[in-house]
């Protein structure tokens, strides 16, 4: 057998448990090299029921759970910890309870998740970060807003955490005015605040800013990440830098995406391709569209898009070539499918 699915190698993995033989067991999901969520099922089991709980450290058999999304079981490794360890020091129950928190709200239970935090006598800023982060990342906006304001103490993580989660949740304003508390407050953002920042400018209409923010992030030296390269040209395209064809602004999205200093990806051409049929830039949109058919040919959006544009130009015949280019490669195209919304 060539290739083995998860089902495959979960028999494998229960087959070792049985007869005892966890040394195997650990050596084949230490050799999978694909992240296979159940096979660690009957593994975290079979430590827990051999008494091997030591095998993992007491948080890591947690963590595990919670990357393989085994809430079940990462709450019976709990009770197990609990009855195994006398006295725990509270160093450990720090540890664990931080754990505890990431396993239930990654699992979707973050009320639980809450009232493990709320509960635990010794808190440091990991526990804090880690419930904003719940509340950030679930879109339980106001939720963390009030926790923000509840912390004792703010690092750069939880700022940038905040601004984001304010900008990905329609949230624009409140994120440039968070970012400039920050700024005041003494922290240097890095390229993930400015990320939420020209996010935020992007919802907003925020062009000027945005190009400051743009110009600042050079300045600092952290324009060199693929999701500031995304973030930058989204906010080019999405704040209508190209409201007439003939005021040749769109050319300064085409010069941001030639500096940047890698490979560009997805994101970028597909923000550009949408802001072309909107605002009717035909042979930009040509260009853009030509990239993304390199990078997912079979994507049908994609040719559904520069169809659209074609015929937006009333050039019906380019725009059924597009159609029979997609019946050459086989591509269809999914109920609905108009536009790639930015």
């Amino acid at each position: 057998m060539t290739e083995k699915d998860e089902l495959t190698w979960t028999t494998i993995i229960t087959g070792y448990v049985r007869k005892g033989d966890l040394d195997a067991d650990r050596a084949i999901l230490d050799g999978m090299t694909e992240n296979m969520g159940v096979a660690w099922n009957p593994m975290i089991l079979g430590y827990v029921h051999h008494g091997f709980i030591h095998e993992f450290t007491h948080t890591s058999v947690i963590s595990a759970c919670t990357n393989a999304g085994l809430f079940k079981h990462g709450k019976q490794a709990h009770a197990f910890i609990l009855k195994t360890e006398e006295n725990p020091k509270p160093e450990f129950l720090l540890s664990l309870n931080n754990a505890l928190v990431t396993l239930y709200w990654k699992c979707g239970k973050v009320d639980e998740a809450r009232k493990i935090f709320d509960n635990m006598l010794i808190k440091n800023l990991v526990s804090w970060n880690e419930i904003l982060s719940a509340y950030v990342n679930l879109g339980h906006i106001v939720e963390a807003k009030s926790f923000l304001k509840e912390m004792p103490e703010r690092n750069l993580l939880a700022w940038t955490m905040m601004i984001s989660g304010l900008a990905q949740n329609g949230f624009g304003e409140e994120g440039l005015k968070l970012f400039n508390q920050m700024r005041i407050e003494g922290f240097e953002p890095y390229d993930s605040a400015f990320v939420g920042e020209i996010t935020s400018c992007a919802v907003l209409g925020a062009l000027e800013h945005g190009r400051q923010l743009h110009a600042q992030l050079v300045q600092l030296g952290h324009d060199t990440s693929l999701s500031a390269g995304n973030a930058i040209i989204t906010l080019y395209v999405r704040c209508g830098i190209v409201e007439a064809t003939n005021s040749g602004k769109f050319s300064e999205a085409i010069d941001v995406i030639e500096s940047i200093p890698f490979e560009q990806g997805l994101p970028i051409w597909k923000a550009l391709l949408a802001g072309c049929w909107m605002y009717g830039n035909m042979d930009l949109g040509i260009q853009a569209a030509e990239r993304l058919f390199e990078l997912m040919p079979q994507h049908d959006r994609n040719y559904v898009l520069l169809s659209n544009i074609y015929a937006t130009a009333g050039r019906l015949i380019d725009a059924a070539k597009v159609w029979k280019l997609m019946g050459d490669w086989g591509i269809k195209k999914e109920p609905g499918c108009r536009w790639i919304e930015v």
